[in-house]
């Protein structure tokens, strides 16, 4: 039987170079000690900052309580006024768009 060296350096070289284990694992083989590869992310400082922002709103409450029982206090009481300007802006401007 005739094996051609060529064709084994090849072999060892890829050998030397990564081996999988059992489970799958790529190692990489650097001066002969293999090292199990890993991926890797980053994440910006700029989508830290989002996702903080995004957890601070999710646990904020969606309506605030305070607010409400004290419209709907006035609304009963007869004492809830929307200043005059406020309902003219709002008003044209409806009457404007449509």
């Amino acid at each position: 039987m005739n094996v051609n060296k060529a064709g084994l350096n090849a072999v060892e070289a890829y050998v030397q170079k990564t081996a999988t284990i059992n489970d799958g694992t790529t190692l990489s083989r650097t001066n002969g000690v293999a090292k199990p590869e890993r991926d890797e992310i980053s994440i910006s400082k700029a989508a830290r900052e989002l996702q903080e922002a995004l957890k601070a709103v999710q646990s904020a409450p969606d309506v605030r309580e305070s607010k409400v029982e004290a419209v709907k206090k006035q609304v009963q009481q007869g004492t809830y006024s929307v200043p005059t300007a406020v309902l003219v802006n709002r008003l044209l401007s409806v009457f404007v768009r449509g």
